[in-house]
């Protein structure tokens, strides 16, 4: 009889062994799954940025490239302005004169 008990205790021992390594080996598995999952979400948030950081760049290299190709128009433009001013500058001399010529420096007519 004492030998029943022992193996009965073994028994039981052992199954309950079994069940606190099954336990044991489902919770590993839960922990290894939800790690697994924690590093495929970052590496999906991190392909994400890299993608973003990249448009990104393209778009600061597009506008550094448009602020060039703009300063040159400006530039350009600046230029034409100066020259144009001098033009406008040196036709209105020439049209007080003409003015002068004809109704004279009090705005009458000089050969009246």
């Amino acid at each position: 009889m004492k030998r029943f008990l022992t193996i009965a205790v073994l028994a039981v021992s052992a199954a309950a062994y079994a069940g606190s390594a099954e336990d044991a080996l489902l919770s590993a598995q839960s922990a290894y799954r939800s790690a697994l999952k924690a590093q495929n979400d970052n590496d999906s948030k991190l392909i994400t940025l890299q993608t973003n950081l990249a448009d990104a760049q393209k778009r600061a290299q597009q506008a550094q490239e448009d602020i060039t190709r703009l300063q040159s128009e400006i530039q350009a433009a600046t230029a034409v302005k100066t020259q144009q001013a001098t033009v406008l500058q040196q036709a209105g001399q020439q049209l007080d004169s003409a003015w002068n010529a004809v109704y004279g420096p009090g705005g009458t007519k000089a050969n009246q």
